[in-house]
Parts: structure tokens; C-alpha cells; sequence
């Protein structure tokens, strides 16, 4: 199965924002219902040491599980790269 790209959490607003009356964006809410429901998950990845001591943090994103992009088929017929939910 082809891995489709995610959500950087930072980039998810509280609050879904429209423009023109189209969802752009869902909200927070949304993507936790996604999550409950097993269709998206949360990243978690360790910090990394750089060499002159500074410790970096990946941003977490949200990604889909193997059922999410199952669906993703099912309904629009691809789970690929340039799909974005």
C-alpha cells in the first residue's frame, strides 16, 4: 500500500475554516473523531541529539492508519500522496 502524506498538527486549526462555504480546513475536532474512530493516528517520534548538543523535536503530524487508507480507496478510489484529508 502505497504511504499518503500527512497533517502537520501545528497546521490544524481549532476550529474548521471555510472559504466561500467549502470546508478548507477541519478543526481539531474533526481529526480527534478521526482518531477515535482508528482511521488517523498521531505521530510520536523521539527527539534527536544534533551534534553541538542541541536537542531537536519533530513536529507530530497526523497520519492515516491502514484503515483510513483503505477507505480513502474505497471512496475516491486512491490513498496516494496527493490526496490530503
Amino acid at each position: 500500500m502505497v504511504r499518503s502524506s500527512g497533517v502537520l498538527v501545528s497546521r490544524i486549526p481549532d476550529k474548521s475554516t471555510d472559504f466561500i462555504g467549502i470546508v478548507d480546513m477541519p478543526g481539531r475536532r474533526v481529526f480527534n473523531g478521526l482518531v477515535r474512530k482508528g482511521l488517523i493516528f498521531e505521530t510520536e517520534e523521539d527527539p534527536v541529539t544534533l551534534p553541538d548538543g542541541t536537542e531537536f523535536e519533530f513536529t507530530p503530524s497526523m497520519e492515516l492508519t491502514d484503515e483510513g487508507e483503505a477507505l480513502c480507496e474505497d471512496l475516491f478510489g486512491s490513498a496516494s500522496p496527493d490526496f490530503k484529508f
